[in-house]
């Protein structure tokens, strides 16, 4: 939480790299300078307040000079304290953002000793203009949670804001893990962390950037520098992109297990887990004995459903049980867990061979295999062996059927909790994909005015997706979540089936005009024949990428479009026909047209095969997004034909 960074410039988040240093060494690697020094407030270097621009990246809206933390123990609070001080260097004025200062703590003593100021050079002078007490803001955000706002006066390009606190908490993990890295680029990176119980805990370095030096010492002392760190780039299609940050986590050594199997045993005995789901007696009065459910596809679908429908997901993930079976039951609200271990008990009673299944979801990042911690998961869902096949479950959504699971659980691997083994499943092994077919037929008059009708129809996950997406919406909230689909036209009207059928395909009916879609230049009428799009932009604008890019599913998406001409006009020109194929099979674009008696049709496939691409692989990917915007925007010309 305690870089800048943690808390204002964590860029959005979608499969990450993770590149993992275990720091277990205690050999000192010597920097050309003490970066970890103590610095004194309002102490400027004359270069800083001197520089233009950072020479390293020349587009860089502001700069951090330095950014040091220190974590440590308060015997006389008897707690733990972290020292953060720092230095950001003005730009432009896109760097502005970082003088609209905003710091999260806990309780009326949660943070102290504020310094902040904003250093100028005026007339060939050094000039300070602090922040005072009484300019700044504290506000109340929920129970005991705060929010202290620091504007920094007088700001402008060549400004260096400086600030440093204190901030006091229980748990040191309160002020972990420290971000080396941000939004910005960083000269100096520096974090020193001493308190007795430190020896306890295994430091962990994430992200493409290596440390200028380090000093694990065995008596609890962690120095960590880093310098000339870039800024983080956001890039798309990375599930959680605070996994690439440059960072050091820690976790306490006691938290390991010796192995998988060992954390299994542990997990097994848990009395809200393992101990809990082996006493399917407690089920007498639940499970539907009338149902007659045995251990086929057909009775898999209908517990999923049965559990899907008697509860209510609270919204929250969990990995055991909140309560006990009956009273969770009798609830009918609960976390992930409580549902998913419901459904693994229904299973069992079924006489299903099933298995708890430990994940992270995609915003909870990524597992580590080497680091065998129970803290790595946040959700559990059901893996079911049937002869034919074993499938995932999760009953959290009434709206998604047995075998899709929801997007967040497509994260790599997942742990199967049985005993005796180390059993891992790939989270995509029910296959998911997201699949759309759209078909249009419109016409175009003697006025150069269109209209027409079309359908969307989707299955699998982007047919989940939708029904989540749209529930509880009225009939004109539909409508205008079409208009979003299609911006240049006019809805006139729009009919949804399959909204309350899981396994049915969701279908979209919709009825369009639009009297200005075509341009008209003289005798001629220029528009393009796609009026539904696959892209409103390019995820993949920067030249090159550092990230693989992960897909989550396949995608599969068919458009079909009849157009109809009026026989006032003549066809004068078409876009040109193209074929792109990713190497390997991974997917492809394809944009077929060909004239008709009446007008033109146009057949566009856009296909993604595999789930991840590497970094090598960028330049395929972003050379077919490009090739999809400008086919979406090349346009038929008509000319008008001659009165005889």
């Amino acid at each position: 939480m305690m870089s800048l960074f943690s808390n204002l410039q964590r860029p959005y988040g979608i499969r990450p790299f993770l590149f993992l240093l275990l720091l277990c060494s205690a050999t000192p690697v010597f920097p050309q300078e003490n970066a970890n020094k103590v610095r004194e407030f309002g102490q400027v270097d004359s270069a800083h307040i001197a520089m233009k621009l950072y020479e390293k990246d020349t587009s860089a809206s502001a700069v951090v000079l330095f950014d040091n933390g220190r974590l440590g123990f308060d015997y006389t609070k008897g707690g733990f304290y972290f020292r953060y001080h720092t230095q950001i260097k003005m730009l432009t004025a896109d760097g502005f953002e970082f003088a609209d200062l905003s710091l999260p703590f806990e309780g009326r003593k949660g943070i102290g000793e504020i310094k902040a100021a904003t250093h100028n050079l005026e007339n060939g002078e050094l000039v300070t203009h602090e922040v005072t007490e009484d300019m700044m803001v504290t506000e109340e955000v929920v129970d005991k949670y705060r929010l202290l706002k620091i504007p920094f006066p007088d700001v402008v390009v060549g400004s260096i804001i400086e600030y440093s606190y204190v901030m006091y908490a229980e748990s040191p993990f309160e002020f972990l893990p420290w971000y080396f890295q941000g939004s910005i680029p960083v000269i100096s990176s520096s974090f020193n962390m001493f308190f007795p119980r430190s020896s306890d805990l295994k430091p962990r370095l994430y992200g493409y950037n290596d440390l200028q030096s380090y000093d694990l010492s065995l008596g609890g002392r962690h120095n960590l520098v880093m310098r000339d760190i870039p800024a983080f780039k956001e890039e798309a299609y990375v599930k959680k992109i605070d996994d690439h940050y440059s960072k050091v986590a820690f976790e306490y050594v006691s938290d390991y297990a010796s192995s998988w199997e060992s954390l299994i045993d542990i997990i097994l005995e848990m009395k809200d887990f393992g101990t809990t789901l082996e006493k399917l007696k407690a089920l007498k009065k639940i499970f539907p004995e009338e149902k007659g459910w045995k251990p086929d596809m057909a009775s898999l679908k209908e517990i999923h459903g049965y559990i899907a429908e008697h509860f209510e997901w609270d919204g929250n993930r969990g990995l055991g049980f909140s309560d006990k079976p009956k009273k969770v039951w009798e609830a009918a609200t609960g976390t992930s867990a409580d549902i998913n271990l419901m459904l693994y008990m229904f299973l069992r009673k079924a006489g299903f061979s099933a298995d708890p299944v430990f994940l992270s979801t995609t915003d909870h990042g990524l597992i580590n295999s080497e680091f065998p911690t129970f803290r790595q998961f946040n959700n559990v869902v059901v893996r079911a062996s049937l002869p034919e096949k074993d499938v995932l479950l999760d009953a959290t959504s009434k709206l998604r059927p047995f075998n899709v699971l929801p997007d967040a659980c497509l994260n790599d691997s997942g742990l199967v909790v049985l005993k005796g083994e180390a059993q891992w499943v790939a989270m995509n092994l029910n296959k998911e994909k997201s699949v759309q077919s759209i078909s249009v037929k419109y016409d175009v008059d003697e006025l150069g005015e269109i209209s027409g009708s079309g359908n969307i129809q989707s299955s699998g996950s982007a047919a989940a997706d939708t029904r989540e997406l749209l529930k509880d919406k009225d009939e004109e909230q539909l409508r205008e979540r079409m208009e979003e689909r299609l911006p240049a036209l006019e809805i006139e009207e729009v009919k949804y089936s399959g909204l309350g059928d899981t396994y049915a395909n969701l279908k979209a009916d919709f009825k369009f005009s639009s009297e200005d879609y075509a341009e008209e230049i003289g005798q001629r009428l220029f528009f393009t024949p796609l009026v539904l799009k696959e892209l409103d932009s390019n995820p993949f604008r920067q030249a090159s990428r550092m990230l693989p890019i992960d897909f989550a599913m396949p995608i599969n998406r068919r458009y079909f479009f009849n157009i109809s001409i009026s026989d006032a006009y003549e066809i004068e020109e078409l876009p040109e026909p193209v074929t792109y194929a990713l190497p390997g099979g991974g997917g492809g674009y394809s944009y077929i047209l060909q004239r008709t008696d009446e007008g033109i049709q146009v057949l566009v496939r856009f296909t993604i095969n595999r789930l991840m691409f590497l970094p090598e692989e960028y330049p395929n990917i972003r050379e077919m997004f490009n090739l999809i915007l400008a086919k979406q925007e090349e346009r038929v010309v008509l000319k008008k034909k001659e009165i005889e």
